[in-house]
């Protein structure tokens, strides 16, 4: 009897399963991991992933399927399955964008705001989505906010530059691959007992908006505005 070899879609923590509206999202359940042929996972990849998922996630051949795989809920695969699919949101953007119309001529500026931009598993698709803005309309000023301290960044991206492989490296060095791609920087948490309503782009006073091109180029902090 021949046992045909079976494949997953995966970046190595989530896998692509099929979801009751028959589109193709992350779960990071992997015994809710759908599998396919080698043919059947080269057309999905080729033809129905998202560009934005094809950047992180790649077809893996399972040599040993498990024999047992425990009952699943409807409780879990709702937990566990990604909802708001982020990468397919930004490859909507990305979509968008692409089209002349996609960003309007006299619009200048292109923000990217909370929840937090820089968190771990926004990093992928934020980095992918500031580089394709770069790419297509590169005149357009690029301003993201975050709770990150600029400083603890650059810290981070000294300490892990030279180590690519150290534990939590490329998270840090993603980051800052996105912060070298903006014009400016708000950073810092909002804290409401700093609130200020005079200050510009921001509304806390310990937060900065700081000149990244700048910031880099004298390897010192330099402000976009007081």
């Amino acid at each position: 009897m021949i046992t045909l070899a079976q494949y997953v879609i995966t970046d190595g923590s989530r896998w692509i399963m099929r979801n009751r509206n028959g589109k193709y999202v992350p779960t990071s359940c992997e015994a809710l991991a759908d599998t396919f042929s080698n043919k059947a996972a080269n057309n999905l990849y080729n033809n129905s992933l998202p560009k934005a998922l094809k950047s992180v996630f790649y077809i893996q051949k399972i040599d040993t399927p498990p024999d047992n795989v425990k009952q699943i809920t409807q409780s879990e695969v709702e937990n566990n399955t990604e909802k708001v699919m982020v990468a397919e949101n930004i490859q909507k953007w990305i979509n968008k964008i692409t089209d002349l119309n996609g960003l309007a001529t006299d619009i200048k500026r292109v923000s990217f705001l909370g929840g937090e931009c820089l968190a771990e598993q926004n990093l992928d698709e934020v980095l992918e989505l500031v580089k394709q803005i770069r790419i297509l309309y590169p005149e357009k000023t690029i301003w993201l906010y975050t709770g990150y301290n600029f400083d603890l960044l650059n810290s981070k991206y000294n300490e892990y530059k030279y180590t690519p492989f150290a534990a939590n490296a490329d998270e840090w060095l993603t980051r800052w691959e996105i912060i070298s791609n903006v014009d400016v920087l708000v950073d810092g948490e909002y804290i409401d007992e700093q609130k200020d309503l005079s200050l510009k782009f921001r509304g806390s006073k310990n937060q900065r908006v700081i000149d990244v091109k700048q910031s880099i180029a004298q390897n010192k902090i330099v402000l976009y505005c007081d």
